[in-house]
């Protein structure tokens, strides 16, 4: 044997050194995004029971009624060009796909005064709530913020800079629900003020966005700008408006489609108890899917260049089966009493929502952060073929349940189809980077056996509640809700500290992330 060969054990642990500087960076980056995203759902956590007794539900259904028209288009208002922003290999063609994203926003937002103008009061009547006809006429600035946001967000990724992305969310967030809460306090409750609020949310954190990125960017962006460059962009990239469009746009819509079914098969009130409840459980999604998706984005497209992403793609299944299933079951055990205590008495039935939905958005939970794989490999059709059946699955459960005048069969048809349909997704994404389906199912099934003793616990006391049903003080809160409650958050901050926070490349970063902030303070 070669003295001067390399010793395996020294390249094993080069590998694993090499492995861990990853995830640790990998986590970093993750650690940044969540800590807007945090103290952004922190915030909601603690201004939503405020709203929830300062507005009807129906207020919220009307305002969910809005999003459910503006959100979908402002993620597709670039024609889905600003996805192209992070693929390119260089940086000037990035910059090139940014421009290009932002001018089609800029198009697409100007043109829909025209549709506005034509079809607001129909589309009003449609979703059995004519006061928001005149409210319609916000649409184009929620696209235009929203665009923007979204092509500018896809920048800071490329550049890893996810700081940028976590303050912008951070005041969008503050300054919509605060204002809404203190006009709330002045007397002034409708759903049209929680709208107006909402779109001041929008445009604020876009224009704070885009200070932050073209005070320091905007040279290099004007530089690098190439009409060449552009034109052989849309070409190259053309399956984004082709295929990635329409499956965005059916994937937000049947998001979205519920709110709008449910307010014109039941009433306003159905519709905003469904998206409180929506709303509340898909919050672990915003802090800690959206923002690991974000990243992996960023870090699977680099590694497609470098010759495959099977080993992030396993790592990222790893630790989103851990994070995900203990809460989304936590939910389906105690949602209706975690809506009574935390949200008030009125708001039992939403906490009933989210216990039917939570067994579907665990899988959403998993999907999300992964569903950027579709793009990098150009696997566009398929996706888009998903997308449709998922939309045509889920307005079909809504419709059969809405002509059955049954709220509670179409959610539950609504959560069984799309617990088949997320579940089908997820394994064809996980195995487009060779990840096989027993790997997947493994991955998923250490999820449920680290959460089943917490979970187990939280409902043994939850059927034999040793506490009374009784109100406490003037609050109305039940006491035996309260325990549970209580109970829960215990066994949630034991698990986690168990199998995350005893993770010693998570401890590593989050400690690290901690000494800086501290540093800082001082």
């Amino acid at each position: 044997m070669n003295s001067n060969s390399p010793n395996l054990d020294d390249l094993n642990k080069a590998e694993k050194r090499d492995l861990e500087k990853k995830d640790s960076n990998f986590f970093s980056d993750v650690l940044k995004l969540v800590t807007g995203s945090g103290f952004v759902q922190v915030f909601r956590m603690l201004i939503s029971p405020i709203l929830s007794r300062l507005f009807l539900p129906e207020y919220f259904g009307i305002l969910q009624n809005y999003l459910s028209i503006a959100k979908p288009l402002g993620l597709i208002s670039s024609l889905r060009y600003d996805r192209a922003v992070v693929l390119p290999k260089e940086d000037k063609y990035a910059a090139n796909m940014l421009v290009l994203s932002l001018s089609l926003n800029i198009l697409t937002s100007g043109s829909l005064f025209i549709l506005v103008w034509l079809f607001r009061v129909p589309v009003a009547a449609a979703l059995n709530s004519p006061e928001l006809a005149d409210f319609l006429w916000f649409i184009p600035i929620s696209v235009a913020a929203l665009g923007v946001f979204e092509a500018l967000k896809q920048w800071n990724s490329r550049e890893r800079k996810y700081m940028r992305v976590s303050i912008a969310q951070v005041g969008s967030e503050v300054l919509g629900d605060g204002l809404t809460a203190g006009f709330g306090f002045a007397g002034f409750t409708s759903g049209p003020l929680m709208i107006i609020m909402q779109v001041i949310g929008e445009v604020f954190a876009t224009l704070i966005f885009a200070y932050m990125v073209f005070r320091e960017d905007l040279k290099f962006i004007r530089d690098s700008f190439d009409w060449q460059i552009i034109k052989q962009g849309i070409v190259e990239y053309k399956k984004l408006p082709l295929f990635n469009l329409w499956s965005n746009l059916i994937n937000n819509a049947a998001l979205y489609i519920p709110s709008i079914l449910l307010s014109a098969y039941f009433s306003t009130t159905v519709a905003g108890y469904y998206a409180m409840g929506n709303n509340a459980i898909r919050l672990p999604v915003s802090i800690f899917g959206n923002s690991i998706g974000q990243v992996f984005y960023q870090r699977s497209a680099e590694a497609y260049h470098e010759g495959g992403n099977k080993t992030i793609m396993e790592g990222t299944l790893k630790y989103l089966s851990l994070i995900s299933f203990f809460p989304m079951m936590m939910i389906a055990i105690i949602g209706k009493e975690l809506f009574v205590v935390v949200f008030g008495n009125s708001w039992a039935d939403a906490g009933s929502y989210s216990q039917i939905l939570s067994l579907w958005v665990f899988l959403v939970f998993m999907t999300t952060p992964l569903s950027y794989i579709p793009n990098i490999y150009g696997k566009y059709e398929k996706f888009l073929v998903f997308q449709i059946i998922n939309l045509i699955t889920r307005v079909g459960s809504l419709v059969y349940g809405g002509m059955r005048g049954d709220v509670w069969l179409a959610l539950w048809l609504f959560t069984l189809s799309g617990i088949v349909v997320y579940a089908a997704m997820l394994f064809w994404i996980t195995g487009l980077t060779g990840v096989k389906t027993r790997q997947t199912l493994n991955y998923l099934i250490r999820g449920f056996t680290t959460s089943l003793p917490f979970l187990l616990v939280i409902l043994a006391f939850k059927l034999w509640n040793p506490v009374a049903h009784v109100n406490i003080g003037s609050t109305g809160l039940p006491l035996d809700y309260v325990a549970l409650l209580g109970v829960s958050v215990i066994c949630a901050l034991a698990y986690y500290y168990i199998y995350l926070l005893k993770n010693k490349t998570i401890k590593k970063e989050v400690s690290r992330v901690m000494g800086v902030i501290k540093t800082k303070k001082a």
